[in-house]
């Protein structure tokens, strides 16, 4: 080897020491002390983790922007909290989010861009209000909506498995085999429904809106026939539906539903999402 050569490859390996070191330094400068305002404007550039999910990297930018919305809240809310216990909560909360998003993904409920859509809707969220939170309609949809979504979704679908619910699925077929004999709705709702607002009623929710309904009841609602009986996993547990009827009285003449409905509660899924979550690797990479 010539001594160009030589004295190039020293100053290569020379190069990439120095950068690597720079790189390290860099690194452990992110990653400990306290998250100052320079920080912060690197971390809005730069790819870095806050924690690694089961691997996955939960970026330190998503961290920041439910930080700043987390802050924007706690001055319209009476909450007393400090700064230091905000940003724990926040990192706790966008990685429950991520762990639940991680699970729903697997099973194929993530919540779809129509769910979001109805899920806005129903808010009636007002743009300018949410400019004063410092949040786009898209922002909102993406970091508010859509975690609530999925989240629920899960839910449904945790209620909607039988191995799951056993207990509670022998009960509805209990009920239901009692109602499609002739059995005394309002009876049986005020003896197993856990819905104690209706259940003092007979189980009668008077005449709704479909929009005033949950979705996943609204939805299930509207494949009924006046008279028909319906089990539907729900997001609060399962639901007897009995439709009595319906009319166009609302108003503007809207259509509206005369439902009964019977709720029971299902099994634990904070149970169920503890055992599912045991294994978890979380790794918090960033101190706050």
């Amino acid at each position: 080897m010539s001594i160009k050569s030589k004295t190039l490859l020293k100053w290569l390996s020379g190069t990439a020491l120095v950068i690597l070191l720079l790189a390290a330094a860099c690194w452990l400068w992110l990653s400990s002390g306290q998250l100052t305002f320079a920080k912060q404007r690197v971390f809005s550039v730069l790819p870095f983790p806050a924690a690694l999910v089961n691997g996955r990297p939960l970026s330190m930018s998503k961290f920041l922007f439910r930080y700043r919305l987390a802050q924007a809240t706690l001055k319209t809310s009476e909450q007393n909290i400090n700064d230091t216990q905000l940003k724990q909560q926040t990192l706790s909360r966008v990685i429950t989010e991520a762990q639940l998003k991680q699970i729903a993904s697997g099973l194929g409920v993530l919540a779809g861009s129509g769910q979001i859509d109805l899920e806005y809707r129903r808010r009636g969220a007002d743009p300018k209000q949410l400019a004063t939170y410092g949040l786009t309609e898209a922002e909102f949809k993406s970091e508010v909506i859509a975690p609530y979504v999925t989240a629920n979704n899960l839910l449904i679908w945790f209620y909607g498995q039988k191995n799951l619910n056993n207990q509670t699925y022998q009960t509805a077929d209990k009920i239901l085999t009692q109602l499609r004999s002739g059995g005394d709705f309002a009876q049986l709702a005020k003896t197993y429904s856990q819905d104690q607002r209706t259940a003092l009623l007979g189980g009668d929710s008077g005449f709704i809106s479909p929009q005033d309904l949950l979705p996943e009841v609204s939805d299930a609602a509207a494949q009924m026939q006046p008279g028909d009986f319906n089990l539907v996993p729900t997001r609060f547990g399962l639901q007897i539906l009995w439709l009595q009827s319906r009319d166009n009285q609302g108003p503007q003449y809207e259509p509206r539903l005369h439902l009964r409905q019977i709720l029971l509660g299902g099994s634990d899924f904070n149970q169920w999402y503890t055992e599912k979550t045991k294994g978890a690797t979380i790794i918090k990479i960033v101190s706050l």
